[in-house]
């Protein structure tokens, strides 16, 4: 697992004095590490847990960490300061909290970013880093090669499944199209969201305002998808599009947003709290809903890993679908690895992209377009098609291993 920790100083005290600052601020962060496929620790504030099952997550978690740091930078005449900590421990949340704090106390510089951990050597290959008072700062990130990158978008690129999603999107936000939701399914790791980015770049190309993204979270609170997807820049123009009856809840109701980040447990909880964001929520989703339509841009938002949400947040979600998707157009793209979730949404009509495996001939193509510098034999590519279970990720990963290593393992059946 890969850790990111952010640690504004006095963060508290500065939600109080200046709370039109941070709470934007704290959701901006929010939203940064959710569309890089981060979640929020369930139970330590500021620390947000990065699973490290592929090689590219740890130049993931690198760009996020420049990108949080370029914010929290914009803001440093408002802040007392703040540090950055990125790790790979291993440790338990009792340990690794507590390495976080020693490192927290030693740091002589603010406004700045530190390695607590790197047990492989991964982070290092991404900045530079420099030993201050013996402890480990990055500062600068390193100019990647085009290699990696670019190489796993050709590899994972379909262009007819591209396609389909444009022209699906296309189709359903016809004005007068029958209303539904999107699903682009398939077995994990066969690289749906790196198609899904391609398609949303022509489709929401030059775009202003901001899309909605959910995603699972670890934490246990039901409301955590939607709490971290607020947008500040959407949430500050939310009472311009309610009526009277609305506009004034959402005065009276909208300052306890706040009370639903980081506060939630089960004990504590009770119903009428969460019924009460709900009802907010639904407000935002129709405030954001018109602003887009103001924009002549489609109302898209993007739900991602629904195989992997809990129940009680897919009732959530489906309240949601039910009330906007038929009458206001709400247009909801999500994905997933199965079919279970969308039992419960029986009412909405489903309009399905299926991802599958590459063929033998596929990866042959694949290999082409994107290692035209290796030559494989036709044994050596059947032995990597099967180890990896024709997995485009694990492939992809094997391929880079032979690169610069020369040697082509599989690395087995991936249970995720």
């Amino acid at each position: 697992m890969f850790y990111l920790q952010v640690e504004i100083t006095n963060y508290k005290q500065l939600k109080k004095i200046i709370p039109e600052v941070i709470e934007p601020l704290s959701r901006e962060i929010a939203q940064i590490v959710s569309t890089s496929g981060g979640e929020p620790h369930p139970s330590l504030r500021g620390l947000y847990c990065f699973y490290s099952t592929f090689r590219e997550t740890s130049f993931t978690v690198i760009n996020t960490t420049f990108k949080i740091y370029t914010l929290l930078s914009d803001l440093s005449d408002k802040l007392y300061g703040f540090s950055i900590i990125v790790s790979d421990s291993s440790d338990s949340d009792e340990n690794l909290e507590k390495k976080l704090r020693d490192l927290l106390y030693q740091i002589p510089l603010e406004n700045s970013i530190w390695l607590l951990e790197d047990r492989k050597n991964i982070f290092e290959k991404h900045v530079f880093i420099k030993e201050n008072k013996g402890l480990k700062q990055i500062y600068e990130q390193k100019e990647e090669t085009p290699g990696t990158e670019e190489r796993l978008k050709r590899f994972c690129r379909r262009e007819a499944h591209i396609e389909s999603i444009i022209d699906a999107v296309n189709a359903i936000g016809k004005p007068l199209a029958e209303k539904a939701i999107l699903h682009i399914s398939g077995p994990l790791h066969l690289g749906k969201g790196y198609n899904l980015d391609e398609a949303l770049k022509s489709i929401c190309i030059n775009e202003t305002v901001p899309l909605l993204f959910l995603s699972s979270s670890l934490s246990e609170n039901p409301l955590d998808p939607f709490i971290w997807s607020i947008n500040s820049e959407i949430e500050e123009n939310v009472s311009r599009y309610l009526d009277i009856g609305e506009l004034d809840q959402w005065r009276v109701m909208s300052s306890e947003l706040k009370l639903f980040k980081n506060s939630w447990n089960a004990e504590q909880c009770s119903d009428y709290i969460n019924k009460d964001f709900i009802y907010l929520y639904s407000l935002y989703i129709k405030a954001y809903i018109k602003i887009r339509k103001e924009n002549s841009l489609l109302p898209i938002i993007i739900c991602k890993n629904m195989n992997s949400w809990k129940s009680p947040s897919l009732q959530i979600l489906n309240n949601v679908f039910k009330k906007f998707v038929k009458t206001d157009g709400l247009l909801p793209i999500c994905t997933s690895s199965d079919l279970r979730w969308i039992n419960s949404l029986s009412e909405l009509k489903t309009r399905t992209i299926h991802f599958k495996p590459y063929s033998i001939d596929d990866l042959q193509k694949r290999i082409e377009s994107a290692f035209f510098d290796l030559h494989l034999k036709d044994d050596e590519i059947f032995s990597l098609y099967k180890s990896c279970n024709g997995l485009t990720i694990p492939m992809f990963h094997a391929l880079i291993s032979y690169q610069e290593t020369g040697v082509l393992s599989g690395i087995g059946n991936p249970s995720e």
